[in-house]
């Protein structure tokens, strides 16, 4: 194995472990669906970052903030479609964290207002 394949090799278990830990920190031990966190590794627009999506839930706010906290960079947290009300606000003190929605789109796009 050459020395760039071991290097692959371990960033792709780190990554791996990463989205396992953002899984578990962003769960509440709810089996409900409504609260599930989806982890994928790829996004094409964003080559390298990890992609947290979040179902719509009536606790999305708590869930985007826990997703927030516990990001690192180079992390997109992805919001459901609909129109969300954040009323205690969004932070994060960590770079290359993108937050997005569905689309503008009146019908299927989001809209969050803090």
């Amino acid at each position: 194995m050459s020395h760039s394949d071991a290097k692959m090799t371990v960033l792709k278990s780190l990554t791996l472990a990463f989205a396992c830990f953002l899984l578990g920190a962003c769960s509440n031990g709810s089996n409900n669906n409504n609260n599930e966190v989806i982890i994928d590794t790829g996004d094409p627009d964003f080559p390298g970052y990890v992609v947290v999506s979040l179902e719509a839930g009536a606790d999305l706010e708590t869930r985007a903030l826990e997703a927030l906290i516990t990001a690192e960079p180079n992390t997109i947290i992805q919001l459901p479609a609909g129109v969300h009300d954040f009323v205690d606000g969004l932070s994060s003190s960590v770079d290359n964290i993108v937050l997005r929605g569905t689309g503008m789109d009146a019908e299927s796009g989001t809209v969050f207002t803090l």
